[in-house]
């Protein structure tokens, strides 16, 4: 029988762990084109709407195409897309997880319960902070556990 004794989750109720890092949203989306990066997933995402396609002037055929301007301006209201394709995007080309919460912040990184059978602590640290560079373009140093819990 193993104990663990330094981090204990209720899997019950914890949808979300993650280890990383913590960053204000709206900084995260200028970092390294980050915000052309969710824009692109966006558009190849089931989050825009079906139907729309590119026509031969540069216009799009559809009136609920949202442009890059917009789905980063808060006040047009495009808030969930915005976020559901940023963790899509993290997810699917980062193989990272995230979530943005009420307080306009976005936790990155890897969820501690995906450690390999034959990786260390450190080589996992390394392999979060080898990810987080290639996503952000600056070397930055995994810090937390981040659990959120759902009732």
């Amino acid at each position: 029988m193993k104990t663990k004794l330094d981090f204990v989750t209720n899997s019950s109720s914890t949808n979300f762990c993650v280890y990383g890092i913590e960053v204000k949203f709206s900084n995260f989306l200028l970092m390294n084109n980050i915000h052309i990066l969710v824009y692109v997933y966006y558009l190849c995402s089931p989050y825009r709407e079906v139907g729309k396609f590119p026509q031969t002037d540069g216009s799009w055929k559809g009136s609920d195409f949202v442009s890059m301007n917009d789905l980063l301006d808060n006040t047009k209201g495009h808030n969930s897309v915005l976020i559901n394709s940023t963790e899509s995007m993290i997810r699917a080309i980062f193989g990272m997880e995230s979530i943005v919460n009420t307080y306009g912040e976005i936790f990155i990184g890897m969820n501690p319960f995906k450690i390999g059978n034959d990786e260390t602590g450190v080589e996992f640290r390394d392999k979060v902070q080898k990810k987080l560079k290639s996503l952000l373009g600056i070397t930055v140093k995994p810090y937390a556990i981040d659990e959120r819990v759902e009732y």
